[in-house]
């Protein structure tokens, strides 16, 4: 009898086993992640890794209205640390069944949690600004640097479309999706060279000089956090004039190279074509201390010698784009700085090779 008994409760075992495996077979893994997939600084200009890293982002998920973002169904920040995916705290089951949702993405962002909880709606975040007093300064080991910079992104599923199904029903596979990261700023490149009759020199205060040194004449220094918000390419952005420097982004090194001076700078987006060049022109005011000798061999020092550059050939600024300005400088500058001499012939690089006038950085 106990014989029996055992092979009925051993048979009973083995059916809800079977039973159990067919069942888990049938249903098969529940992936609940929705996956974020990154890439930054993929442009035609090639970026620094400072250029590009991706410290912490803030994403959004809002409601779609008939194409368009409407509701915040979804807000939270994620340390990144220049890692290339994200997974969402949120899960799949969470939205709506093949809902469509619209997905902001904003890097580097120096406003804090606290002050995107408010933004309730895509509006809302859209006229949301970012000021920066520094931007021109970004990425050098100075307390009033910022260290990285804002970018935004929308993202999209696997195939490129927007906006996205975050949940369609089907839990075999996690959701995927991708989204290209692009800076709010663009980046200015001047390179100077100096003409046979020309050789810098590194005077100092016991000359009388101010040395070689730079600053930056209406410097844009806020920009909306979305790329396209506000047509903030064609606003007037807030400006300011920096204070004299002479910084890691000034090359400029007379005692071994006398001919030639590079400046590395950052701008945010703005826009002066409607407005006097004079009074709202973003140009560099840069002192080159220079030896000058004439035609009939005369050689004269200019202790102080100051020239402006204007910083764009169209009078604005994109986001996230690239330009270059080539200048040869054959008279010295001006002597007070008050007056700078503006400089003839100068070459913006981009005009022929980009889009726009320049190219994206």
């Amino acid at each position: 009898m106990n014989r029996i008994l055992y092979l009925i409760l051993t048979l009973c075992v083995v059916v809800l086993f079977s039973s159990c495996q067919k069942e888990q077979e049938y249903r098969g893994p529940i992936n609940e992640e929705i996956v974020l997939n990154l890439s930054s600084g993929l442009t035609r200009a090639s970026a620094t890794a400072g250029e590009s890293f991706v410290s912490h982002i803030d994403i959004f998920i809002f409601n779609d209205e008939n194409g368009h973002p409407s509701e915040r169904v979804y807000y939270d920040r994620y340390e990144v640390n220049n890692s290339e995916s994200v997974t969402l705290n949120a899960r799949r089951s969470s939205f709506t069944e093949n809902a469509k949702y619209h997905v902001y993405i904003l890097a580097n962002s120096t406003l804090l949690e606290e002050d995107f909880e408010p933004m309730l709606s895509f509006n809302e975040l859209q006229s949301q600004k970012q000021e920066d007093a520094n931007i021109h300064i970004t990425g050098l080991a100075l307390d009033n640097a910022p260290k990285y910079f804002l970018m935004d992104a929308i993202a999209t599923d696997t195939s490129g479309n927007t906006p996205v199904i975050l949940n369609n029903g089907n839990y075999v596979e996690n959701t995927l999706l991708q989204a290209t990261l692009r800076r709010a700023a663009a980046k200015v490149v001047i390179n100077i060279t100096a003409t046979e009759n020309i050789e810098f020199k590194p005077f100092g205060i016991e000359d009388g000089s101010e040395g070689g040194l730079y600053y930056i004449r209406n410097l844009p220094i806020d920009a909306y956090l979305l790329a396209g918000a506000r047509n903030d390419d064609m606003v007037e952005a807030t400006v300011r004039n920096t204070t004299k420097a002479n910084n890691e982004y000034f090359a400029w090194n007379p005692e071994t190279d006398s001919k030639h001076v590079s400046l590395v700078t950052y701008v945010y987006p703005n826009t002066w074509s409607n407005s006097s060049s004079l009074e709202h022109e973003t140009c560099a005011i840069m002192n080159l201390p220079q030896t000058y000798t004439s035609d009939d061999g005369v050689a004269v020092d200019y202790v102080n010698s100051w020239y402006k550059i204007p910083m764009s050939g169209e009078s604005m600024f994109r986001r996230n784009n690239y330009y270059e300005i080539n200048i040869n400088i054959s008279r010295p500058g001006a002597i007070l700085e008050s007056t700078p001499i503006d400089i003839e012939n100068v070459y913006y690089a981009g005009d022929i090779v980009g889009w726009f006038g320049i190219s994206f950085w």
